[in-house]
């Protein structure tokens, strides 16, 4: 949990760095969603509100993780004669 902690964190003062989340609350968001995907998603951050971990999952996506896209880019940047050498 403590990574996921870290996680949580690091979003939270993103998404306050770059002016997403701080100021007034006044757009109203409501959905229905499985019962177990909500218990899950508030057991593995350890956020309680329906209301922060909504803020949470669209910071999440607001600020981005590129890593993926990235990795993906990268194949075939080594020659053939790369050897890891482990």
């Amino acid at each position: 949990m403590a990574a996921t902690a870290a996680k949580v964190a690091f979003v939270k003062q993103a998404a306050k760095a770059r002016r997403l989340t701080g100021g007034k609350r006044t757009h109203v968001l409501s959905a229905r969603l499985d019962e177990a995907l909500v218990a899950a998603a508030k057991a593995r951050t350890g956020i309680e509100s329906d209301t922060e971990l909504a803020e949470f999952a669209l910071a999440s996506l607001a600020i981005g993780d590129d890593y993926g896209e990235w990795i993906l880019s990268q194949a075939g940047r080594l020659g053939g004669d790369f050897d890891l050498d482990l």
